[in-house]
């Protein structure tokens, strides 16, 4: 499995393609995945918690996490992520 994504591909990303140590790539941020775990879900009885770290330069985020149903596109969710990362950036960073 590749641990390099681009969020140019046409093709869906789900999260049991994924495991720890995959990355992913929206423009100059890197989503660095900690752990992928299957949780119980009712009544589609699976779903899974992506744990996940936001690295953008000398900066290294804290551990979040995800939870997503099976058939989630996770570079949809990835570029969710980097969309409202970008938009509080200055202010985690304590830059403008």
């Amino acid at each position: 499995m590749s641990s390099r994504s681009s969020s140019r591909s046409e093709r869906p990303l789900y999260p049991r393609e994924i495991n720890a140590g995959y990355k992913h790539y929206e423009g100059s941020i890197t989503i660095e995945i900690v752990e992928v775990a299957e949780v119980p879900q009712f009544p589609s009885g699976k779903a899974y918690m992506i744990a996940y770290r936001i690295i953008d330069g000398d900066y290294v985020s804290p551990v979040a996490h995800l939870f997503v149903s099976s058939d989630t596109d996770l570079k949809k969710e990835f570029k969710r992520v980097v969309d409202f990362y970008n938009q509080v950036k200055s202010s985690i960073l304590g830059r403008r």
